[in-house]
């Protein structure tokens, strides 16, 4: 099976102050911590979404080696960064991962046990974490031209409640899947 990946890192960040993804998390910023451990993980290709700080994520692209994809339009909501990154997958997917940027430290095993389980499962894969549903989700390509419909700033979040018969949950050991990075304290960093 085909399965490939996206990162969504369009937004401009304001729950943050702005610039999220550029802020330092110990050594690494934030877009990093994602990058590093998702462009290992075993997905045929891994495409990054740019937006707001395009310049800083197309410089990180190069050095992971995934393909940058522009999102002109990163003001107007999370439904054109999916859309756009869903228009530069190949043809012949299977399935691809939706991996929000500001989600650093998702392991690459746990997005590597999400697309095993999609191969089996080929719905919706959602990792939970203490009971908490959580990212990356998994999609089966025959989601794909109904989310490339969807509008505003709500992601793949109205698919997911469309589809609830076709989601398989599975409790992972990481609590890197139900933790974002929204606000940010001068003297600890992203929180």
């Amino acid at each position: 099976m085909n399965i490939c990946g996206i990162i969504l890192a369009a937004g401009e960040g304001k729950r943050a102050g702005g610039k999220k993804l550029s802020r330092k998390i110990k050594s690494l910023t934030l877009l990093e911590w994602t990058l590093r451990n998702a462009s290992v993980a075993n997905l045929e290709k891994l495409i990054v979404v740019t937006g707001y700080e395009k310049d800083f994520a197309e410089k990180l692209c190069l050095k992971y080696n995934v393909e940058p994809v522009y999102n002109e339009k990163y003001a107007s909501g999370m439904s054109w960064s999916l859309k756009k990154g869903l228009s530069a997958l190949p043809k012949d997917i299977s399935g691809f991962v939706i991996i929000l940027g500001d989600m650093p430290f998702v392991k690459t095993e746990t997005i590597d046990n999400l697309v095993h389980v999609f191969k089996e499962h080929n719905g919706i894969v959602i990792p939970t974490y203490s009971g908490e549903m959580g990212h990356p989700r998994v999609f089966s390509a025959k989601y794909k031209a109904e989310l490339m419909n969807i509008t505003g700033d709500v992601g793949a979040r109205m698919v997911v409640k469309k589809y609830s018969n076709d989601i398989m949950l599975i409790e992972v050991d990481d609590p890197g899947v139900i933790k974002d990075y929204d606000y940010f304290d001068e003297t600890h960093g992203i929180v």
